[in-house]
């Protein structure tokens, strides 16, 4: 049904918007149409409301809503190795360059670190190495990401430290409801690839979008488990950003 549903944009919806239109536009759209809506007291929860949601309250700047995406309209990279503290993927893009990314994470050590709490509250971390962490809100994390690696061909992308690490107890490979796997797509019009990663758990979960293009990382989207919450998006089918 999936197929079927992924099958019908590609062929009735895209072409209409012509070859024109941003890639943004059309992810936009579809998400805007997408089916799920559910009515509560917080109001209309669902992949349209969230979507607006952050085009008003997480992007960092307007122009970077070109880097929305309906997931389902993306081109998945293929997983080749997964374990507890560890991920590879490889596959081939377009003009047949390889592309290979590993993912490795470490146990949290507290005593490595410089933490501090909110004050008169010392179960709520504010912050670790002086910088907002993902993942960690009410309890220490019990692993981090350790290092990205990613390249195109011959290309070494340089990733930065701070690229990943705030983002603490980021899950790899399982699935369920409040977890999905890291998974890794290039857009449709393969200029850029997108790295998701789900992590924290409880009231420290969050969702993190890495972006990056053929030569260099560029930034990334981090939504909250408030921002998550109010809109019914903790679920398998959340298209999400």
């Amino acid at each position: 049904m999936r197929y079927l549903a992924i099958l019908f944009i590609a062929i009735f919806i895209i072409p209409e918007f012509g070859f024109a239109q941003a890639e943004h536009e059309i992810h936009l759209s579809t998400i805007r149409a997408s089916r799920y809506k559910k009515i509560s007291t917080r109001g209309i929860q669902g992949d349209s409301a969230f979507i607006e949601y952050v085009l008003e309250y997480i992007l960092e700047a307007p122009e970077d809503v070109m880097f929305i995406s309906n997931r389902q309209l993306l081109n998945s990279l293929c997983l080749s190795d997964c374990s507890e503290n560890s991920l590879s993927i490889h596959d081939t893009l377009k003009r047949r360059k390889e592309v290979n990314i590993k993912v490795y994470t470490r146990a949290f050590e507290a005593e490595s670190h410089e933490i501090s709490f909110y004050e008169g509250k010392d179960s709520l971390i504010k912050a670790v190495d002086g910088r907002k962490v993902y993942g960690a809100v009410d309890k220490l994390p019990e692993t981090q990401v350790d290092s990205i690696s990613m390249t195109i061909g011959k290309k070494k992308i340089k990733i930065p430290a701070e690229a990943y690490e705030d983002l603490y107890d980021p899950n790899l490979c399982d699935g369920g409801y409040f977890k999905r796997p890291l998974a890794v797509y290039t857009s449709m019009n393969g200029d850029y690839m997108y790295m998701y990663i789900y992590g924290g758990k409880s009231s420290g979960t969050y969702l993190a979008k890495l972006i990056f293009d053929k030569r260099q990382y560029i930034k990334k989207i981090v939504a909250e488990y408030e921002d998550l919450l109010p809109f019914d998006s903790i679920r398998p089918d959340f298209l999400g950003f």
